[in-house]
């Protein structure tokens, strides 16, 4: 049985008297590329959030790889998010005076990585990437979608449990967006990467493992090991 890297179960949250969740169950295995859909104001990506240890539930509890992240404070969440969670949001929000280079090997100094150690992954991951001709390249001299495949490469240099990933494409052209859509899943194929994705792209909807659809806080159509 593969193993469960997200288990979030009755997870609700509330901003003063509108219910943004109610209720929410999910269950991601490793390996999986799960999508979540819905229309604007379905708690999408508060429910991404709180996954990532960015937002907290009010009710419910929340586990990746075991762990129980709703109990922790904010200096271990902190931490566990930088370790154990990779993030990649529609606008990639790089370091402009950094390099790509640097870019992606900012979690891993913060991690307390040797740099030499932390600079070798990152070329290796970039040029997994097809970017090792760009890794001197700041963010202004890169593309729209070689700035998001840096992000992927910083969300990945601390070999995270999941990607969390909202709206990532939803800044690129439908060519550069189809290449990041094909670039999951090969991650997912070679290096058994897990995937939760907020998106409206229902390319890359259709395409995932399953689709969890989000209407006013609570799930209405799944597929699997989600209710």
């Amino acid at each position: 049985m593969a193993k469960i890297i997200v288990n979030a179960q009755h997870v609700s949250r509330r901003f003063g008297s509108l219910e943004v969740l109610k209720g929410v169950d999910l269950l991601v295995q490793q390996g999986e590329i799960v999508t979540i859909t819905g229309p604007s104001g379905a708690g999408k990506s508060t429910l991404l959030h709180i996954l990532g240890t960015l937002d907290k539930a009010d009710e419910g509890v929340v586990e990746v790889s075991g762990i129980d992240i709703t109990r922790m404070n904010d200096r271990k969440l902190s931490a566990f998010r930088n370790k154990h969670i990779g993030f990649v949001f529609q606008f990639h929000h790089l370091l402009p005076e950094f390099t790509a280079l640097e870019n992606v090997c900012m979690p891993a100094f913060i991690a307390g990585e040797k740099p030499s150690a932390a600079v070798l992954k990152a070329k290796a991951l970039l040029g997994r990437l097809s970017l090792s001709d760009r890794i001197s390249h700041k963010p202004s001299e890169l593309s729209g979608g070689e700035q998001q495949r840096v992000a992927v490469a910083r969300a990945l240099i601390n070999d995270p449990d999941v990607v969390l990933a909202d709206e990532p494409s939803g800044n690129l052209d439908s060519q550069a967006a189809r290449q990041l859509h094909r670039l999951f899943f090969e991650l997912r194929d070679t290096l058994q990467q897990t995937f939760v994705i907020v998106t409206h792209n229902p390319e890359l909807a259709g395409e995932a493992d399953r689709v969890i659809h989000l209407v006013d806080g609570s799930v209405v159509a799944a597929g699997g090991l989600s209710m």
